[in-house]
Parts: structure tokens; C-alpha cells; sequence
């Protein structure tokens, strides 16, 4: 059976960069991420990708800390 209907709708809480002028502060997130465990924070147009490689659609993200860009990505089948 699947977990999702053509109605369901998956919330991830993560950062979502911008794909352009990232703040300092974000930026020093993914470099402690890159240098202390070798992996990354994505941009917005990564996890569109990334989403979309495992058959999801981004509906939306809405970012609630700018500094952080702590978002929350809407997505569905």
C-alpha cells in the first residue's frame, strides 16, 4: 500500500538557502556542516531536485527565520 494519495502532503522542516546571496550567518551553518560531518545545507532549487528525483513536487516553501532560513517545503505527489 502507499503511504501517499494524490491528496497527501509531506512537511519537511529544514533550511532552504537561496540560490543566490546567502546571509553570513547561514553560510557559517553550512560551512560547520561541511567541515564537521562532509555534507551540506541545500538551496532552494536543490530541493526541488532532489524532491523531484523521488517523485514528490515542491508546493511551496515558507521560510519563518530569515537569518536561519529555517522554512518549512510543502511537497506532494
Amino acid at each position: 500500500m502507499a503511504a501517499m494519495d494524490e491528496n497527501s502532503l509531506i512537511l519537511l522542516d529544514e533550511m532552504a538557502l537561496p540560490n543566490q546571496n546567502v546571509d553570513w550567518f547561514a553560510t557559517q551553518t553550512d560551512l560547520t556542516m561541511l567541515s564537521a560531518f562532509g555534507s551540506m545545507e541545500r538551496t532552494e532549487a536543490q530541493w526541488y531536485k532532489l524532491l523531484e528525483t523521488v517523485g514528490l513536487k515542491v508546493q511551496g516553501i515558507s521560510t519563518y527565520t530569515h537569518a536561519f532560513r529555517l522554512s518549512i517545503i510543502a511537497a506532494s505527489l
